[in-house]
């Protein structure tokens, strides 16, 4: 990772007040033999300008030093040490060889991956309700819950599922919440997250209910078609089981991916509408 991104990824976990604190300090000038940033240069600025303005004044490693040297300030300590770990870790890789002029020419590209099997129509279902079911039970928390749950989202909570930057969710509402779940873990990581932070927070009827609406997915369409000894077009009083219907709102978004499984006489219809 290139020095501006190891910046911009620390700036990330400040809120907007503490960014507005960094700031201050570096139109202060507080480390020794570097000029302070001028104010003007700082207004309002973004976190990625921040970043821009650091590399310009001071250059890579100093940029570093110098943010470090103010979140020790400002006593946030480990956000410090996890970026001086980092630009270290950083320094230390070893430099590419050169080419030699004799090497052997590249090796050919391995064959591409195989796509990733179909889902069932069950697996699809519950992919596409998991913004809703999210939704729903963010909806049952107060705001003070809330508020602690969307602290929790920046802690680690489950492996392999990294925390959210504090900037990233201040000032989420509960739908910019779900969003930002999906995106960083996928629909199912979203749910066990979710059900993890929600037992942490002894809300254990609502992290139980959750996961029994995740790993049942939509009642309606997993109910078997009654058996028949005659061809479905032979059957006309059958009733077909009602279809799941799907809405996404604000940032929300539905992946509806190949479906393969279905049992014999079983169609699947998806209407997209856009408005």
């Amino acid at each position: 990772m290139d020095v501006p991104e190891l910046l911009l990824e620390t700036l990330e976990d400040l809120i907007n007040e503490d960014l507005q604190k960094l700031q201050w300090y570096l139109s202060l000038g507080i480390v020794e033999g570097y000029k302070a940033i001028p104010k003007s240069h700082l207004e309002k600025a973004t976190r990625t300008e921040t970043v821009t303005r650091l590399i310009q004044n001071y250059g890579d490693e100093s940029a570093v030093k110098i943010t470090v040297k103010i979140l020790r300030k400002m006593n946030f300590n480990s956000t410090a040490d996890e970026l001086e770990s980092k630009y270290a870790g950083k320094q230390a890789s070893p430099a590419a060889a050169p080419p030699s002029a004799a090497a052997a020419p590249p090796a050919a590209a391995p064959p591409a991956a195989a796509p990733p099997a179909s889902m069932s129509a069950q697996q699809v279902i519950r992919i596409m309700q998991a913004p809703l079911l999210l939704l729903d039970t963010l909806d049952e928390l107060s705001a003070e819950e809330f508020k602690r749950f969307l602290w929790n989202l920046t802690q680690p909570v489950l492996d392999g599922c990294q925390p959210i930057r504090k900037g990233h969710l201040q000032s989420a509402d509960r739908q910019d919440a779900v969003s930002k779940m999906i995106d960083g873990y996928g629909e199912e990581s979203a749910v066990n997250v979710t059900v993890e932070i929600l037992r942490r927070m002894n809300n254990n009827n609502t992290a139980e209910n959750l996961k029994r609406q995740y790993a049942g997915g939509s009642t309606d369409a997993q109910k078997p078609l009654p058996a028949s000894s005659s061809s479905p077009s032979s059957s006309p009083g059958l009733t077909p089981a009602a279809g799941a219907t799907v809405c996404a709102q604000g940032k929300s978004v539905i992946v509806a991916p190949n479906i393969q499984g279905t049992s014999s006489g079983v169609s699947i219809n998806m209407n997209i509408n856009t408005q």
